[in-house]
């Protein structure tokens, strides 16, 4: 035994875990539970929460409408939530979030090394993107869209919405 613990005393420290990379420019990292925590929050107006990835397809298609949704409508803040894997966030979300014209919006991108783990702690979380959460300046979730939505779609789900 005394020879174990010599041996373990002799070996070299294992090297430090590697740190996560920065959030690009303009993108808040969050996780799970600061998340969690913010979509119930109250705020001065309300808000329409989108999750989406660079890998999915509908998420990408929608962006747009999004866009052109939060443009439109001042009074109702738009944020991006990206779920992708923390190491894609400036190989891939920076550049999507560049190429779809979403700067001057809020992002948050999930910290999590398992984003479909974590997700599973959002109440009413359907294991998929896009997911849209519309939610009162109280911090009550209003309606939730497990589908592509649009700016018709948003804007009726807000009507007489504070």
């Amino acid at each position: 035994m005394t020879a174990l613990f010599a041996l373990l005393a002799c070996m070299p420290e294992p090297p430090p875990l590697p740190e996560p990379p920065p959030a690009p420019a303009g993108v808040r990292s969050l996780a799970i539970q600061p998340l969690v925590d913010e979509l119930s929050a109250p705020r001065q107006r309300p808000r329409v929460y989108n999750f989406w990835a660079t890998w999915c397809g509908p998420c990408l298609a929608e962006l747009p409408a999004l866009r052109q949704f939060g443009r439109a409508h001042p009074e109702v803040d738009v944020v991006f939530v990206n779920v992708d894997m923390p190491s894609l966030l400036d190989t891939r979300v920076k550049p999507t979030v560049a190429r779809m014209d979403l700067e001057g919006f809020e992002h948050i991108a999930l910290d999590s090394d398992d984003p479909a783990y974590a997700l599973n702690r959002v109440q009413g979380w359907p294991n998929s993107v896009p997911v849209t959460l519309v939610v009162s300046s109280t911090g009550e979730r209003v309606k939730q869209f497990n589908t592509r939505v649009d700016e018709r779609i948003l804007t009726h789900a807000l009507s007489g919405v504070h």
